[in-house]
């Protein structure tokens, strides 16, 4: 028996009151020693408090390395719960203390450490995503990529773009008469400038083959306008090639002429190549089309040819000369061929475009005498070109062999 009254200032600090009676603090003592009820450490328990420290960090670190960032506060949250339960109830059952303090610190620990780490990772992935995609597309192309993965897929999808091959003409020949390390030197200085008005295009750098390179657009996002950005890029690698070509004739003495070839279609792009190897690249049809006409730049003796599919989608923004239909080798459908040209660039006259549709007009019609006089007429009024000596060589052969009835002006290439 005692007394309560708070006046007394017989008040103690306990784990469950921090003003409770003194006299109660007595009873308490007393009804643990009638009652036999005490609360123990044993030796043993030191271990246990030892062994569910490093479960506890065992764990954690297997639970937050697995788990997404808004599961890990769950996580975390939860195995405190359940570590100071078990103490409890051990507590309450038994009478064994076995204390939670230091598996509590582990756990938050753990969950700071691995919060951090995983924080540094995710960052470090993505400045790799950023350093390796920039080599093959602008920097806010790739931004778009980092901050937003909605409608990105690298395995693989069906998509429309306008693909790009580009190549230097005779520059195998060329290469022969220079060093190896003056060839690495030329090629890096030509193509830097080359694919960097690619990637300022929303353009995506596909591979360097050789002498030779390919790009595409519309991919791996979506770019608005991408026929008209592929050509006005391809027009701008011409430009660029006549600057290059005064500091190449200086340093060695030669010019290089660039062939590019345009088209746009359906293909599947994604990573293609084995398990273990493999690159960003597309496939399909329409990308043999599109090597097929920069491989015919050489043969019409122009440094553009595109596809009507271009033509259609950039019609109005630029001036198109039709050049030919033909029937490439391996493929059954015709191909009609387009050169391109915009304000401010070396464009045939007015003229010379009237006398070339006349002419190409009189070669479909089969009057092929009249043709081939009309198409050495436009290399003596205008430049001597290498399509118009094409056509009237064409032209005189018709006439001597006229193609069958079923001919459709279509000519058939038998060479890539």
């Amino acid at each position: 028996m005692g007394a309560s009254a708070a006046g007394l200032k017989d008040n103690r600090a306990t784990p469950f009151d921090p003003t409770s009676p003194g006299v109660e603090v007595h009873a308490t003592v007393l009804d643990n020693l009638l009652r036999g009820d005490f609360l123990s450490h044993p030796q043993w328990a030191t271990g246990a408090e030892f062994c569910t420290v490093f479960l506890s960090g065992v764990i954690a670190t297997l639970l937050l390395f697995r788990s997404r960032a808004r599961w890990s506060v769950m996580l975390v949250l939860l195995s405190g719960t359940l570590l100071w339960a078990g103490s409890t109830v051990c507590m309450m059952k038994t009478g064994v203390f076995i204390s939670p303090m230091w598996a509590l610190l582990t756990l938050g620990a753990c969950f700071v450490a691995l919060t951090v780490v995983k924080f540094w990772h995710e960052e470090s992935e993505k400045r790799f995503f950023y350093t390796a995609f920039s080599h093959y597309v602008s920097g806010s192309v790739v931004n778009e990529l980092v901050c937003s993965h909605q409608g990105l897929s690298l395995d693989g999808e069906e998509k429309t773009v306008s693909i790009l091959f580009a190549d230097l003409r005779g520059f195998s020949t060329l290469s022969e008469k220079l060093a190896p390390n003056q060839v690495s030197e030329l090629l890096r200085a030509c193509f830097t400038p080359l694919s960097r008005l690619v990637i300022e295009s929303a353009g995506t750098m596909d591979k360097f083959i050789g002498d030779a390179m390919m790009a595409f657009w519309n991919a791996p996002v979506d770019v608005p306008q991408h026929a008209p950005r592929a050509l006005d890029t391809a027009l701008a690698m011409l430009d660029a090639m006549d600057h290059l070509n005064i500091r190449f004739r200086q340093s060695y003495g030669f010019n290089l002429e660039l062939g590019i070839g345009l088209h746009s279609g359906l293909v599947r792009v994604g990573n293609m190549g084995s398990a273990d190897l493999f690159d960003y690249t597309v496939i399909g049809d329409t990308v043999n089309l599109a090597s097929r006409l920069e491989g015919l730049t050489r043969t019409y003796g122009l440094p553009l040819l595109v596809s009507e599919t271009i033509r259609r989608a950039c019609d109005g923004d630029f001036i198109f000369q039709e050049i030919d239909t033909v029937r490439v080798k391996g493929k059954h459908a015709p191909t009609t061929l387009y050169t391109a040209y915009r304000d401010g660039q070396k464009v045939p006259t007015a003229d010379e475009l009237t006398a070339w549709d006349a002419a190409l007009a009189l070669y479909r019609q089969r009057r092929f005498t009249r043709a081939a006089t009309a198409f050495e007429q436009l290399g003596d009024r205008f430049e001597d070109r290498t399509l118009y000596r094409i056509y009237a060589r064409r032209c005189m052969e018709f006439s001597a062999q006229p193609p069958g009835e079923a001919w459709d002006g279509v000519f058939v290439l038998n060479h890539k």
